[in-house]
């Protein structure tokens, strides 16, 4: 089978698809040009962006392992061999697997992020341009098609390539473009849930039976409620990153609290997640900080 010819790429996006995606076609020999809105994720001014964990398995660590960073992002993970609910006072332990060595593993997104972009931008032939946010793609040239990137001078640089790749997140600028072209199919819906991170902090000290972590390390916690629910996941500093999904209308809503005062959220609080409430001294301040997010689907 021939080789096939070094091709000019361009991508919109250097989230975590966009990242892995230019490092390995710039190691396929491909020319890239990876386009991000946010500012340079090494930086130490660089915005996070969504903070929430992800629960990488597998697949994901095949991925990474491709990309030559596996070993360096399970130095900072935490392995979770099964997850624990939370139902009535009780802890309920249901491992992933009945072989004890296998377990998925929470790591930063933020985090998995930086190493993604910073191998990208080490590959040969990999060109990462930050602060530049796709606004448009133009696909009427089938053989040379482009995409705009705005910069924070104003100024609109055209970007043409023998492919144009949109990993430009939910809302992408790319996608929007080709809904403009001829039968393309597009769907989008929104879930009745949404989604608030919220925060169980380490410990003041290590003295307590899990160190630094004020809960079981070890594990993906649940507190299920029906159509509500609190997850959590154990970060490397002995903290947990909280995710509320709760629907947006109704008796466990986000509405539900709209206008409550600072009581009224630790009841609720107290008497949903009671054993999760004594764990979250910034219970308050992080519901009135983070925003509930909705959550969509595109197809």
């Amino acid at each position: 089978m021939p080789t096939p010819l070094p091709r000019d790429i361009v991508i919109a996006g250097a989230g975590l698809a966009g990242a892995l995606l230019a490092a390995e076609l710039g190691k396929a020999g491909h020319r890239v040009r990876l386009y991000e809105r946010r500012r340079d994720p090494r930086r130490a001014d660089a915005e996070s962006g969504r903070s929430i964990n992800l629960a990488i398995s597998v697949r994901g660590l095949h991925a990474l392992q491709r990309a030559g960073l596996e070993e360096q992002v399970l130095a900072e993970a935490i392995r979770m061999p099964g997850r624990i609910v939370h139902a009535g006072g009780d802890e309920i332990f249901s491992p992933y697997s009945r072989d004890p060595s296998r377990a998925i593993n929470s790591v930063s997104r933020s985090g998995l992020n930086r190493m993604l972009v910073e191998i990208a931008a080490d590959t040969p032939g990999v060109e990462v341009f930050f602060e530049a946010r796709c606004v448009d793609a133009d696909f009427a040239d089938h053989d040379r098609p482009a995409a705009n990137f705005e910069f924070p001078d104003g100024r609109v640089e055209r970007a043409e390539g023998d492919l144009v790749v949109g990993t430009d997140g939910a809302y992408s600028a790319v996608r929007a473009a080709m809904q403009r072209t001829t039968r393309f199919d597009f769907s989008q819906s929104y879930l009745e849930a949404g989604y608030k991170e919220m925060t169980i902090p380490p410990a003041d000290d290590d003295s307590g039976p899990h160190g630094r972590f004020r809960i079981e390390p070890l594990a993906l916690h649940v507190w299920p409620h029906g159509g509500s629910m609190m997850i959590a996941l154990p970060n490397v500093d002995g903290s947990f990153t909280c995710t509320l999904f709760w629907p947006f209308e109704g008796e466990h809503s986000f509405s539900s609290l709209d206008g409550a005062d600072d009581d009224a959220i630790r009841t609720f609080f107290a008497r949903h997640y009671a054993d999760a409430v004594p764990h979250m001294p910034t219970l308050v301040e992080d519901w009135r900080t983070n925003p509930a997010s909705p959550l969509v689907t595109m197809r």
